[in-house]
């Protein structure tokens, strides 16, 4: 083995390596925090699928916005129709 072909060999296996090292690195920090969001998530009501057949039974909305008690200024109603 030469060494134009040894030099080639690891300038390819550097990067590979370098992508393992990194995903492993993201892999290992985000796990335990993805776990925490998950049990938080499952704590709340909308998680339920109760919820949804309650909501649907008494015709209630399940996102209720009141419009009414939005404040838009007139510079935000310039840049809505100038785009």
């Amino acid at each position: 083995m030469t060494k134009q072909i040894f030099a080639k060999s690891i300038g390819k296996i550097i990067p590979v390596l370098g992508a393992v090292v990194s995903g492993g690195i993201t892999f290992i920090g985000f796990k335990p925090i993805a776990n925490r969001l998950q049990k938080y998530l499952t704590t709340l009501p909308m998680a339920n699928a109760d919820f949804y057949k309650s909501a649907h039974a008494s015709n209630e909305a399940i996102i209720d916005i009141d419009f009414s008690a939005i404040i838009v200024e007139d510079d935000d109603l310039d840049e809505i129709s100038e785009s």
